[in-house]
Order: C-alpha cells, then structure tokens, then sequence
C-alpha cells in the first residue's frame, strides 16, 4: 500500500479481556501475531480479535453516550461534551475507513513487510498510552 492506510478493523478490548485496565496509568500487554493474510490481536493472553487481510475493512461505530432518565442541571452540558467528542471520534473513524476502503482494492492483501499501525481512542477524556519494554520477533 506504499505507506498509506489500506485496511481498518476496530476492536474494544474491554468486550473480551475483563482485565484490560482502561485507566491512565494502567499495565496492559498487548500482543499482536500476523501470520499469512491473518492477524491476531490479544491483550493480557486474551485474544480480542481477528482480522484477515484479504477481507475489505470495516468499522462496528459504538454506540453514542446515554443521558440517563432524569438529567441534572450539570448532566446536560457534560453530557453535550460526550456527544461533541463521540461525533468528532466518529468522524475521525469514518474518515480513516474511507482512506482504507479506497486504498484497500489497489494493493495486495497479504503482507510480508511493511508495519501494522495501532491507535487507542477512548470516550471517556483524555487517555495517554506509553509502551515500555517493547519487542519485535520475526519467526521464519
């Protein structure tokens, strides 16, 4: 794909690994194994996904923040802040699939060099992400 975005799957590791810590400051490992046109994605030894290569992408959009029953004077405006950041990470999304899609028909499937890219999204603020101790193994 000469560098450019040509496949996009989203996963939400909190769905399948119960002790994926999502907070600031948490300690994930995360694990990724491509073998042929299939890649494994895994966090703390649970597998959270699968993608194969050869099938187009595609993003599962979540679904947007609930107000609650009875708001509270504060809950309104927190809550306009949660749709404002849901619609602008749904735009985002949208837009990285639509790259993906475009560029997914013109390159081969099956990579055997290249670099896999991983971004970490989050609604609920502002989320840092630091890798520590950090390794490649290339198995022949």
């Amino acid at each position: 794909a000469e560098g450019e975005l040509a496949n996009f799957h989203e996963y939400f590791p909190k769905n399948e690994d119960n002790s994926f810590g999502w907070q600031n400051n948490a300690t994930n490992r995360l694990v990724i194994v491509a073998k042929g046109p299939m890649v494994y994605i895994y966090t703390n030894g649970v597998l959270i996904g699968e993608v194969d290569t050869t099938q187009p992408p595609q993003v599962a959009l979540g679904t947007p923040p609930d107000l609650g029953a009875i708001p509270g004077a504060q809950q309104i405006p927190d809550y306009q802040e949660q749709v404002a950041q849901y619609g602008d990470a749904t735009d985002y999304l949208l837009g990285q699939l639509a790259v993906a899609k475009r560029n997914f028909s013109k390159s081969k499937s099956e990579f055997t060099d290249g670099l896999l890219g991983f971004l970490g999204m989050s609604q609920s603020g502002t989320m840092n992400c630091e890798f520590n101790n950090a390794w490649l193994f290339i198995i022949e």
